[in-house]
């Protein structure tokens, strides 16, 4: 008797057993295929909230003669290209930037090595080197570079002594080459043989050499066999004083004045670039792809609409400044004049030498949350120099520079790209002037649209098998204790105790399935995004405020908990289920 009781037992467990996983599969299935349309819907909004789709202006080349070389020479396009683009239907607006000079408390800007200059940098993207040397004029006459009797530039060999001031990265030489530019003659020049002199000037690190390849490129090399170049600056001189500015550059060792010249020099060279803009993947290069973030993340749309003091430093400033990811800078913005250079047709932006020791306009404390890499120092308008800090556009009280060439481009409407394509052909400007770049907009879209379509059928069918097999389950279920439950109605027990009773057996077994198939689902769900990745070709995002390690589109978004809507639908319907089969048992007693 007791072997049948317990073969029986058994018998009943591997029913309930064998019903329980057709559960979890039936639920894992639902739960899946519910949030795979969910993760459809979400990374195509999180793609329409996260893309800034730019129109940038192109470097247009036309070959020309120089110096009798065949050579690429940029064309200058003008203002009034850009106002016919800007009349483009899918423009939204300008990418409207700000940009100050500031310095930080123990903060310095990255100099460029002599590599960097050999690439033909020229100190064109550092802040400007401004040095104090203590020197000797020895012996020699000062050669003239160029010019005439009624001015030119000339230079002349001085020993340093000692290096007062100067940007720790540079090299102290034991020679330089003075430069300085005359509007009268060589007779004003305010040095003495035997002498010596504090000067204040521009200092190249390393004396650069012109030259062309074989294809008409311009090359820049260092010249090792000279001095490094110290220029005074080109300005007019009064009663024998050489004036860079308004600061007297020349002076006598002894002179009491050298202490504003160690002050002036050191202000200069710890001036940075702080740029405000509302989207980080609105400057060319991050949407060129050319520069990007490799720590941390861009501040959000909710950071530049609060005016939060977050930053994003360049890995070298990080690196000369010992910085990381949320560390809090002190920066002190400057409103001083920054100029547009041009040299072989690129255009930098450089501050004009401060005259004096100026007092802040703003001074606020800044959290880094991003590091970015980019191109350093290469030579176009779209380049900026890696000490460029940047912050939400808001966060700056003080209006400095506006309209900088590194940040120039137009916002257009996402998917507008062939309706600006076209406006700008029918406004007659020439193909190649203009491309667009979405950061992939287009092409993730495309492939989420077909997602959505088929997740949407495969969650109608796996809802519809669902609905099939839980009912079957379940029914099995009811079918099974509803022995028990007459033999309980027999005895005495209530109808009201024989359906809590039924509730109480089948009521676990569909939670215990749900759970279940949350832990499942929680297993699967990444490797199975990262396969529908592969299918549907959606590559690792380039929105720089989106998981940084995420192989793709889906992983990007994806919140870090799994989502358990699909497996709160799969158990409310178990429960109403059960609720309806038992109703129907009940519809069955009364006609019993």
């Amino acid at each position: 008797m007791l072997s049948v009781l317990k073969s029986k037992y058994l018998h009943s467990a591997g029913r309930f057993l064998v019903l329980l996983l057709i559960l979890i599969l039936a639920t894992t299935f639902l739960d899946t295929s519910v949030q795979l349309f969910i993760q459809s819907i979400q990374s195509a909004k999180i793609i329409e909230e996260n893309t800034t789709t730019l129109a940038i202006e192109q470097i247009v080349y036309e070959m020309q003669e120089v110096n009798g070389i065949k050579t690429p020479v940029p064309v200058v396009l003008g203002n009034e290209v850009m106002d016919q683009a800007k009349k483009s239907s899918a423009v939204i607006s300008l990418n409207e930037t700000n940009t100050l000079c500031a310095r930080g408390e123990g903060l310095m800007p990255v100099y460029p090595s002599n590599e960097a200059n050999a690439q033909g940098a020229l100190d064109q993207l550092s802040t400007e080197n401004i040095a104090v040397f203590h020197v000797l004029y020895e012996s020699g006459l000062p050669m003239a570079e160029w010019g005439d009797k009624d001015g030119g530039l000339y230079r002349l060999e001085m020993k340093v002594i000692e290096a007062l001031s100067i940007h720790p990265d540079a090299r102290v030489p034991e020679y330089i080459d003075v430069r300085h530019a005359y509007i009268n003659n060589l007779d004003t020049i305010p040095f003495e043989k035997g002498k010596e002199y504090v000067i204040i000037g521009h200092y190249l690190g390393v004396n650069m050499f012109r030259g062309h390849s074989k294809v008409g490129k311009a090359l820049y090399r260092p010249n090792i066999d000279d001095n490094p170049i110290f220029m005074l600056g080109i300005s007019e001189i009064q009663s024998g004083i050489q004036k860079l500015n308004q600061c007297e550059t020349v002076m006598a060792a002894d002179d009491p004045r050298v202490e504003n010249l160690l002050n002036i020099s050191r202000q200069n060279n710890e001036m940075f670039l702080v740029t405000g803009v509302d989207q980080i993947e609105g400057i060319p290069l991050f949407a060129m792809n050319e520069a990007f973030i490799t720590k941390g993340r861009a501040y959000t749309r909710e950071e530049t609409q609060s005016g939060a003091r977050v930053c994003l430093v360049s890995s070298s400033f990080a690196e000369e400044n010992k910085l990381q990811v949320g560390d809090a800078v002190n920066l002190q913005m400057h409103r001083h004049t920054i100029i547009s250079n041009t040299m072989n047709g690129g255009r930098f932006y450089q501050m004009l030498d401060l005259n004096t020791v100026l007092n802040p306009v703003q001074e606020d404390e800044f959290t880094i949350i991003g590091i970015y890499r980019t191109k350093e120092w290469g030579l176009n308008k779209f380049c900026f120099p890696p000490s460029t800090v940047f912050v939400p556009n808001s966060s700056l009280t003080a209006q400095g520079k506006s309209g900088i060439d590194y940040a120039d481009a137009l916002i257009l409407q996402n998917g507008s790209n062939e309706q600006f394509m076209q406006d700008v052909e029918d406004a007659g400007i020439r193909k190649g002037v203009y491309t667009v770049y979405d950061g992939g907009y287009m092409q993730f879209m495309d492939s989420l649209k077909t997602m959505q379509k088929d997740t949407a059928l495969v969650m109608l069918i796996c809802f519809l098998l669902y609905l099939v097999v839980d009912f079957a389950a379940l029914s099995l279920m009811v079918l099974h204790l509803k022995k028990d439950a007459e033999t309980m109605l027999k005895i005495g027990a209530s109808i009201k105790y024989v359906d809590k009773y039924i509730a109480y057996c089948v009521l676990p077994v569909t939670l215990l399935a749900a759970i279940c198939a949350y832990a499942v689902g929680c297993v699967i769900h990444v490797p199975l995004m990262e396969l529908i990745e592969k299918w549907y070709v959606l590559s690792r995002p380039v929105y720089s405020n989106l998981v940084s390690n995420a192989q793709g589109m889906l992983t990007a978004n994806m919140d870090a908990l799994h989502l358990p809507i699909g497996t709160s639908i799969a158990w409310v319907l178990s429960v109403l289920m059960t609720c309806t089969i038992m109703i129907i048992l009940h519809g069955e007693r009364r006609m019993g």
